[in-house]
């Protein structure tokens, strides 16, 4: 079974899956995929996830590091969600948004920095991190998707599920993005990349969903002036840049 092991912070390949990276002092993570059936499995700081692909449909189960677990599938033009506590999403789920961003544009070959004391992030800004890109300054605003305005609060009791069809997922991205999009000038937004996380919705970063929001929606990017829409699933490996983007 074809496998790639590699360091998920920096990216360096290894033989063998035994953290931490020499270089950089990440963690490993092993990803199988299965002749006929596309599965991945990876265990890294972002948890474990299982990213199953077939004739039918797509399948992925998170569990993150807290303890939280998600199933979510898309299959056909249907998709279910159903998210166990505890709740981890807004402020704690930040950290892993940003290492999924990374890690995203450095698989892309872009260049990354640290930034410099004067560059960092600034909350009296409302600026999540900062993301220096070919010594240019990004900011990185990370909004959370959500089926409605309960929902995490049923996770928080017990479990949340959904059961919907592609277009309303495709109207829970749009939501997140408009609420986002009013609370700064357009100035602003031309240099920022809001990351959506669907981090315990991991299939809406797929293609599918994607295609259905730029046919609903049009692209936000034009729609909305930012520099960048990306959703964010569970890894690195379930990004999807929706519409243009400058990164």
């Amino acid at each position: 079974m074809p496998r790639t092991i590699k360091c998920s912070n920096c990216g360096a390949p290894f033989s063998e899956a035994i953290s931490p990276c020499r270089w950089c002092g990440g963690t490993i993570e092993l990803s199988i995929t299965l002749i006929g059936v596309e599965s991945k499995s990876a265990t890294a700081r972002v948890g474990v996830v299982n990213d199953t692909n077939s004739e039918d449909g797509q399948y992925i189960k998170y569990t993150a590091p807290t303890g939280a677990q998600s199933n979510s599938s898309l299959v056909g033009n249907l998709l279910t969600i159903l998210v166990k506590p505890p709740v981890d999403v807004g402020r704690p789920g930040e950290p892993r948004v940003l290492v999924c961003v990374e890690n995203n544009l450095k698989i892309a070959g872009k260049n990354l920095r640290e930034p410099l004391e004067k560059e960092r992030a600034e909350d009296d800004r409302g600026e999540d991190a900062v993301l220096i890109i070919d010594d240019n300054r990004i900011v990185l605003q990370i909004v959370t998707a959500k089926p409605d305005a309960l929902f995490w609060k049923s996770v928080a009791n017990g479990a949340g599920e959904a059961n919907v069809e592609v277009s309303e997922a495709a109207k829970w991205i749009n939501n997140a993005v408009s609420e986002k999009a009013q609370q700064y000038p357009n100035e602003f937004k031309s240099s920022m990349l809001l990351a959506v996380d669907v981090g315990y919705m991991g299939v809406l970063a797929s293609g599918n969903v994607g295609a259905q929001y730029l046919q609903i929606y049009g692209d936000p990017t034009i729609q909305y002036g930012f520099g960048g829409v990306w959703l964010i699933g569970p890894t690195e490996n379930n990004v999807l840049h929706l519409g243009n983007s400058r990164w």
